[in-house]
């Protein structure tokens, strides 16, 4: 091999050492600098419903100034600030509300098409913030004589320090962003491939059995131990979609047709859809998970929350804090928001694990068991000890 090659070929192995070596020291004092406790789901559902509203403002008065800016004549000074102070003022704010909290803002920055919120609203409005061209222009015409006190805004000068923190600021989140993004496509890879292999199922038959078992909003756990990718999933359960409620049961009739039921779940293809009862039953195994004491309010919230995450792409990385993309288990802990659900940190991310759903309810209190069915037995209102001897069996 000629000199230069293997010259070139030590560079090219000591650049990608060196690369893995940033990775890993970046994820260790990301971790460490992150003494923000774990979100909860309502609190993060909460966060992103008030984004979307503030980005939503945020655009009309970016629009507005640009309009003025880009006009064929000088625009008023005063015009220029009533566009100008409301569009910095929602910056500021969300610059104190979201980015003290590294799972918060990436989870926004992500995006969330529920809240109609793109990827990277959140870095854009900060970037307008430390803009130092527009932060000159605002000193120019608060200075105008024209210009009422009542629309000023106190701002930081515009120096190259501020500029430059911004930016490498902007940059770590960049570098962080590209290595997610990396993650869920191994892992989008992975999934797709052993997807392939599963064995036959009996789903109508065990849509019949579920059909006069299921009420709006009861929470479906599955066991599949025909496909593979059921069993490379830690625990008892693989799966877990919830049931909407549907014209019969909307009357308080109990539905006997399978096809009545509309099931909405996170599956790998798809993503976020809303499926027959057939369709989702492809299980050997199922335990319905009934919410007990609900008000309307929170019914019809839990409802707004799931039908928020329809038509989403799958989560490969499986991230409850973030909602541009759901997988199953996460649409559990985005829908029903309002239950303390028991995540576990995993390779600097949080995950809800199918059986973390189970022992989450049963120590809540606020869920009941109305049936167990495994391979066509049923069981009604078993208590939560047969439940985990049959979890701990497998």
């Amino acid at each position: 091999m000629p000199r230069t090659r293997r010259r070139h070929l030590r560079m090219g192995i000591f650049l990608l050492l060196f690369l893995i070596f940033c990775v890993l020291l970046v994820n260790i004092l990301d971790a460490r600098l992150q003494k923000n406790p774990p979100l909860t789901a309502q609190k993060l559902n909460q966060a992103h419903t008030r984004f979307g509203q503030q980005w939503k403002q945020f655009q009309e008065h970016e629009q507005q100034l640009r309009v003025l800016r880009l006009g064929p004549e000088p625009a008023d000074p005063q015009e220029l600030l009533r566009c100008a102070v409301p569009m910095l003022s929602i910056a500021a704010l969300c610059d104190s509300l979201y980015h003290p909290s590294p799972a918060l803002r990436r989870s926004l920055n992500r995006g969330d098409r529920g809240n109609h919120i793109p990827s990277n609203a959140l870095q854009h409005t900060r970037d307008i913030l430390y803009d130092r061209a527009l932060r000159k222009e605002l000193s120019r015409w608060q200075s105008s004589r024209d210009t009422v006190q009542t629309s000023r805004l106190n701002l930081s000068p515009a120096t190259t320090a501020l500029w430059l923190k911004n930016l490498l600021f902007r940059q770590k989140e960049r570098f962080m962003e590209a290595q997610y993004e990396m993650i869920h496509s191994l892992g989008r890879a992975f999934g797709m491939f052993v997807g392939r292999f599963e064995g036959p199922n009996d789903a109508a038959k065990n849509a019949r059995q579920l059909a006069s078992l299921l009420r709006p909003l009861d929470i479906v756990m599955m066991k599949s131990p025909q496909r593979l990718t059921d069993r490379l999933i830690p625990g008892y359960f693989g799966h877990v979609a919830v049931c909407l409620s549907t014209p019969g049961t909307d009357k308080g009739n109990t539905p006997t047709d399978p096809e009545q039921i509309r099931m909405i779940e996170a599956v790998r293809k798809s993503g976020v859809r809303i499926s027959s009862l057939e369709d989702f039953a492809e299980g050997k195994t199922f335990l319905i998970l009934r919410p007990v004491g609900l008000t309307q309010k929170q019914q019809q919230t839990i409802r707004n929350n799931l039908l928020k995450q329809l038509n989403k792409a799958y989560d490969f990385h499986y991230n409850v804090f973030s909602l541009d993309r759901i997988a199953c288990t996460e649409l559990i802990y985005a829908g029903f928001d309002h239950v303390l659900w028991e995540t576990e940190r995993v390779a600097g991310r949080y995950i809800l694990s199918p059986d973390a759903i189970v022992t989450s309810a049963q120590a809540g209190g606020m869920f009941e068991t109305p049936a167990f069915l495994d391979n066509g037995s049923l069981l009604r209102d078993p208590s939560w000890d047969t439940i985990r001897k049959h979890m701990a069996e497998d």
